[in-house]
């Protein structure tokens, strides 16, 4: 049993398929790849059971066969070598692998042990398709979402990008409470809410970054995104997700002012500040007043304070708010604009919302520290 394909092709799956490779696990054929030859393709597959991705490529082959051999392994031969053809063989438990200059054998295990993937239903009521232009901008606004994602596994719903639909619109969100990333897409969907775990959704960015165009199925708990050459079913978060909607709707962001920043000069002026702010805290202040912007920070002996101009404001009276320096700079580094626009409300507890899509909880002000 024999087959020949190109080490290039070989890689790029195997880089893929990392995303579902499972090295500690009780189960040894959780770290290995699945390889299905069928015809002219061969299918691969790595699975962590609660994620599972299928890449396929076009090789040389006669005769149909499957094994299923460790992914590290595979993966440093062919890292290591130069773009050539590699013949590949199998006899008994042993695979060999044989390019231009060297020889590689490893251990194989029989394919039918390999935990394997569950197809979801044809009947599937929940299709998103999404190509070209369309496809760049919602993966332009999930790499966008995954910053604001909560590491706290106490709370597992936002740990994940939510997905909800609003008047049969795609809209997504992610939140780690102190900081909330939301956007409208204007993609057809009118499907119930779900909610991916950020590993996935980064798996997906990855996986499907070349392709023309991705098809994203849901079926219960499950999801399968798949384009012509690969395929990612996905176990979703079985949580209920925060009402992030009624945070919007509250008086912490409804009747807003709103002004416009030269981006890079409120990076550094923050950034400025940043360093001499509470350690507990991060908390800058920021006054505004007219067209003048006063940054400041700082605790007993140790503080600083920029002023800079307002590039364009609109209804803008004498404000105070005060925010976490580092949540603010991070907020700062997802825009690649040359300005930003802020919006903030009329309330004694203000919220600051960047973009239109990028809201950060206040701070407290303690004018002792300054």
């Amino acid at each position: 049993m024999k087959l020949i394909l190109n080490s290039k092709a070989l890689l790029q799956c195997l880089l893929a398929l990392k995303y579902s490779i499972n090295e500690s696990a009780v189960l040894p054929q959780l770290a290995n790849v699945l390889v299905v030859i069928a015809g002219k393709r061969m299918l691969l597959t790595t699975t962590d059971l609660r994620q599972t991705i299928i890449k396929e490529t076009d090789i040389e082959a006669k005769d149909g066969f499957t094994f299923s051999v460790d992914h590290k392994a595979l993966l440093k031969i062919v890292k290591n070598c130069s773009e050539q053809p590699l013949t590949i063989s199998l006899k008994e438990k042993v695979l060999t692998v044989i390019g231009d200059d060297f020889v590689v054998n490893l251990e194989a295990a029989n394919g039918n042990d390999f935990p394997l993937t569950t197809e979801i239903a044809p009947d599937t009521k929940e299709t998103i398709f999404v190509s070209g232009e369309t496809k760049s901008r919602l993966f332009s606004y999930l790499q966008q979402s995954l910053p604001f994602v909560s590491k706290d596994d106490l709370r597992p719903a936002m740990t994940g990008v939510h997905f909800s639909s609003k008047d049969n619109s795609l809209s997504i969100a992610s939140t780690d409470a102190h900081m909330l990333y939301f956007r409208d897409t204007n993609i057809a969907f009118a499907g119930t809410e779900l909610v991916i775990p950020s590993s996935s959704v980064k798996a997906v960015l990855d996986v499907f970054k070349s392709v023309d165009f991705v098809k994203i199925e849901r079926q219960q708990n499950r999801l399968k995104v798949s384009s012509d050459n690969a395929t990612m079913f996905i176990s979703l978060i079985e949580t209920k997700y925060p009402n992030w909607r009624m945070i919007l709707d509250s008086s912490l962001v409804t009747n807003k002012y709103s002004f416009v920043m030269v981006a890079k000069d409120m990076k550094r002026m923050v950034k400025f500040c940043n360093q001499f702010s509470s350690h507990c805290t991060n908390q800058i202040k920021m006054e505004i007043d007219g067209s003048i912007i006063i940054y400041s920070s700082g605790e007993e002996g140790s503080n600083a304070e920029v002023r800079a101009h307002i590039y364009e404001a609109t209804n803008v009276a004498k404000l105070t708010i005060g925010f976490n320096g580092n949540f603010l700079l991070q907020a700062i580094n997802i825009f690649k604009d040359d300005y930003l626009k802020i919006s903030t409300a009329d309330s004694n507890v203000r919220a600051m919302i960047i973009n239109d899509c990028l809201l950060i909880m206040p701070l407290m002000i303690n004018d002792h520290t300054y």
